[in-house]
């Protein structure tokens, strides 16, 4: 979904945007927009402040739940690239994928997944990231990769680091 706008005589064709929750937590409501924007149920979870809280509540912004096909193709490119998300996150990045959005995050991780899946993203209050990072997981006692929980070898909990590319 895309939505046009006019300027002058010349209609403009804008992307629509998918905001995470950072973009609540951190607008000051001057400056972002929200008629321009949807986002997910999940993100209004991980709003702790009531700024954030009211941010949202007076936003009128609308949230859809996207396909559990997408979502499932989220989790699984998360899960290769070792990187840590959110439910809320996922979900964004699903809606993204589903509606050919841009999604709006200062995460990071979040726009780490959207660049390895083609989605377009913008950070909202810091820059963008500058290159895919894939990470791995490997103990904090002996240096050994994990795999899922505690290490297997010495039970140290594991670190995530970038793995050698």
């Amino acid at each position: 979904m895309h939505l046009f706008y006019t300027f002058g005589h010349v209609l403009v064709n804008m992307p629509e945007k998918v905001l995470d929750a950072n973009v609540f937590i951190h607008s000051t409501g001057l400056n972002m927009r929200f008629e321009e924007a949807v986002t997910v149920p999940s993100v209004k979870q991980e709003l702790e402040s009531e700024e954030a809280r009211e941010r949202y509540e007076n936003s009128d912004i609308d949230a859809y739940r996207p396909g559990e096909e997408n979502v499932m193709k989220v989790k699984e490119r998360v899960e290769e690239l070792g990187d840590e998300l959110s439910t809320a996150d996922i979900r964004v990045l699903a809606l993204a994928l589903e509606r050919g959005s841009t999604v709006v995050s200062d995460d990071y991780g979040v726009q780490n997944v959207a660049s390895s899946l083609d989605i377009e993203y913008e950070g909202f209050s810091q820059g963008n990231i500058d290159k895919e990072m894939e990470w791995k997981k490997i103990c904090s006692r002996c240096g050994e990769e994990v795999e899922g929980g505690s290490c297997g070898r010495c039970g140290g909990e594991p670190e995530r680091v970038p793995a050698e590319s």
